[in-house]
């Protein structure tokens, strides 16, 4: 069976390289959706996802409740479907509060190919892939 084809796009994750790798296949598909997730749609860039997108920084504070938790996995789940790639996907968020790090567990099933993590963590500040290639 064929590898499924996400596409090719320049490899920009977190930060910005010396030089721009093409990242192809299910990890240009994972850094789309991580891009999706790190960018405001209040921002400049944010206009390039008309919207369709959520920066999980801004879901961070001190006290999350079972509930709010709940509802921000929820909210990545449905900023990641606005990737027209992405058939179905789930999200369980939870937070440490002793090293305050909201976690956020995504698996992602793409419209071909087969399902893949994609484990974020996030301190308000900083967003960091923890799994994913």
């Amino acid at each position: 069976m064929a590898a499924p084809d996400f596409g090719q796009d320049l490899e920009i994750a977190d930060a910005f390289a010396a030089h721009f790798p093409v990242a192809s296949g299910h990890r240009n598909l994972l850094r789309a959706v991580f891009r999706r997730l790190t960018t405001s749609p209040t921002d400049e860039c944010g206009e390039i996802y008309a919207g369709e997108c959520l920066d999980v920084r801004e879901l961070f504070a001190a006290r999350l409740d079972p509930q709010r938790l709940q509802s921000i996995a929820r909210s990545i789940e449905r900023t990641c479907l606005y990737d027209e790639r992405i058939e179905s996907a789930t999200c369980k968020a939870t937070m440490d509060s002793a090293r305050k790090l909201l976690t956020l567990a995504v698996n992602l099933t793409p419209s071909s190919g087969p399902t893949f993590p994609l484990v974020l963590a996030t301190d308000g500040l900083t967003v960091e892939i923890l799994n994913g290639d």
